[in-house]
């Protein structure tokens, strides 16, 4: 669409662009800091039985701290930099069909999570946009799309832009969290007294915090535990937190980031030229 757009566009694109191409060289850099560190077999899995051998613990052992808050700082400029692309978006907008100045700090992109909040937008500076404009960031609004895949509300790629962004504010680091992606064990547990013994256990899941702790908690009575064999698989991946409370993995899900604001930013320009002669 930029070839044939009138220059104005052109130059808008290009200028987004840029820096949706920063946020992707950014995210890459992130990405290649945590795959040294998974590189360096950070964690282990150690099998611990308990003292009266009626039950037995996994415990997840760091071996390598992860710099989760330098990875934190560069995932927050990289979510600050969607959001700034998008309010740069409708400032273009609005200074090319001049209804904005750089006095205006009122003016961005909205993000909104139900139509009251939409409503009150169309009442600020954002309101003087074209039609065109503003139905075309509407359907992208998480009140009124599901982000691609079935992510509404607060799970919304526009609305963790958002949430992000502004944690990201009150912050040194936007906070990240190692968190469980997985576990598998490659192995059995044998018994002292029933050696076949195979009525599954009771089991009590953990989550630690970033840190060496109890993952897993599996009680056997009234079987004594004689010893466990095989191996451990466990998966830790570094995630940010979205308000919903769900772990987003950082490397994953600022490539989605980055992807649903070209498809937003595409879609915004596409209905500005529809309004230049």
């Amino acid at each position: 669409m930029a070839d044939q757009a009138p220059e104005v566009i052109r130059a808008a694109s290009e200028a987004l662009n840029a820096r949706l191409k920063r946020v992707e060289t950014h995210g890459e850099s992130l990405s290649e800091l945590i795959q040294a560190w998974g590189n360096l077999d950070a964690f282990d899995l150690v099998p611990a039985i308990a003292e009266d051998r009626y039950s037995w613990d996994l415990v997840l052992v760091v071996r390598t701290d992860p710099d989760l808050d330098q990875w934190g700082l560069a995932f927050g400029e990289a979510v600050h930099q969607l959001r700034s692309a998008l309010n740069s978006l409708v400032a273009s907008v609005a200074q090319s069909l001049g209804t904005w100045s750089e006095n205006d700090r009122n003016l961005q992109f909205p993000i909104c999570l139900d139509s009251k909040a939409w409503n009150a937008a169309l009442r600020q500076s954002f309101g003087a946009l074209p039609d065109s404009v503003k139905t075309a960031i509407e359907g992208l609004q998480p009140f009124r799309d599901s982000g691609g895949k079935n992510l509404e509300g607060i799970d919304h790629p526009l609305w963790l832009i958002s949430y992000w962004n502004n944690t990201d504010k009150h912050r040194v680091a936007l906070k990240l969290r190692l968190a469980s992606a997985g576990a598998k064990h490659a192995g059995s547990v044998v018994f002292e007294d029933a050696p076949d013994w195979s009525t599954p256990p009771e089991m009590t899941v953990f989550a630690p915090e970033d840190a060496d702790g109890l993952l897993l908690r599996c009680r056997t009575a009234p079987n004594r535990i004689a010893r466990i064999t095989g191996n451990f698989d466990y998966t830790l991946q570094v995630s940010a937190t979205g308000e919903s409370g769900k772990n987003f993995g950082v490397t994953t899900s600022l490539s989605d980031l980055i992807q649903y604001t070209r498809m937003a930013v595409d879609q915004v320009l596409e209905a500005w030229q529809s309004e230049l002669p």
